[in-house]
């Protein structure tokens, strides 16, 4: 009986251990994807009219917080303006950009350049 129960124990012991690493390893994938499709101001995934936006909102951006700052940004289209999501990074973990809860902040454009609205991060 004592042996059995060892047994079980140790079984156990083995599955919360599996279970443990699978979760760590699934939730360590989706933060890597989670924001792949953000890329920095200057990046040539951007067409030229995006980097010009992403441009205009980060100089928006810079003058708000009175500094400049690294960051990750995804622009898309909303009717005839622009919305840039904008990432601020906290720092850097391997060469990858760290990001943190509340830092981050959308800026709506017209094609112009010009200023919509702004809805920061909370």
């Amino acid at each position: 009986m004592k042996i059995m129960l060892k047994v079980q124990l140790g079984f156990m012991r083995s599955l919360i251990s599996v279970v443990v690493l699978l979760v760590v390893l699934g939730c360590q994938q989706h933060k890597a994807e989670l924001f792949e499709d953000m890329w920095p101001a200057d990046d040539s995934r951007f067409t030229a009219q995006e980097r010009k936006i992403v441009a205009a909102a980060r100089s928006y951006l810079e003058q708000k917080n009175g500094r400049s700052f690294d960051a990750r940004y995804k622009v898309e289209r909303a009717g005839d303006d622009y919305e840039v999501f904008a990432m601020f990074v906290g720092g850097y973990e391997d060469g990858r950009p760290l990001f943190y809860p509340g830092g981050h902040g959308i800026v709506v454009l017209r094609q112009d350049g010009s200023i919509v609205q702004y809805y920061p991060g909370e």
